[in-house]
């Protein structure tokens, strides 16, 4: 599948999520009070990291109105300087850096070990599992 296929097909899981949010909750999207999970998380990553976009409320979320990003969160290293690149630095040189870098983090999770190649591409197949009331009832 090229590039622009598998753009489209992203497009349409994302409209896809929402339509099935907006007719699930029908205008009343659970909240940071109400939706908060029971579950605990652990970072994919480790070392210091900086949130740049991201939160529970409003005024911190960058898709506030996405609902299946509501919550999403955005994380950078930053140097000492508190930059995450170089001022100088080439959009084009970063962008060409940013496969390689994707090869050194190593994501564990429940359906196993994610990595990526050295094209950015993940290396595992997708699996989904079914969550209901806080416990893996499918997979």
């Amino acid at each position: 599948m090229g590039k622009k296929a598998e753009l489209f097909v992203q497009s349409v899981k994302q409209a896809g999520g929402l339509m099935v949010m907006a007719v699930r909750y029908s205008g009343k999207e659970p909240d940071k009070r109400t939706g908060a999970s029971r579950e605990e998380y652990a970072l994919p990553f480790e070392g210091a990291w900086t949130v740049v976009n991201g939160g529970v409320v409003k005024e911190t979320s960058h898709s506030w109105d996405v609902l299946t990003q509501r919550y999403a969160y955005d994380f950078v290293i930053l140097d000492d300087e508190g930059r995450s690149c170089r001022p100088d630095a080439d959009p084009a040189d970063v962008a060409a850096k940013l496969p390689e870098a994707m090869t050194k983090i190593t994501v564990e999770g429940l359906t196993g070990t994610l990595t990526w190649n050295d094209k950015g591409e993940v290396e595992k197949d997708p699996m989904v599992y079914v969550i209901k009331d806080g416990k893996y009832v499918a997979a």
